[in-house]
């Protein structure tokens, strides 16, 4: 994803929960995390190379909406 600087990024903490899909490369991937302290809400992250660790990862970006995810 490419940010500009007219584009507000915020940021979000939370641990993988899995991933949804990742092309043959791994240089494109839509993963499902939940936020630090939700217990039933989900968040679907798109990049590339996203962690699939356990541990608590914070990403920095733009929130958008996805016709599909």
């Amino acid at each position: 994803m490419a940010f500009d600087d007219t584009t507000q990024q915020e940021e979000f903490t939370g641990r993988f929960i899995r991933m949804l899909f990742k092309n043959d490369d791994g240089s494109h991937c839509v993963a499902l995390y939940a936020p630090k302290g939700a217990r039933k809400e989900f968040v679907t992250v798109v990049g590339s190379t996203l962690p699939e660790s356990a541990a608590d990862v914070t990403f920095r970006g733009s929130w958008k909406t996805h016709e599909r995810y």
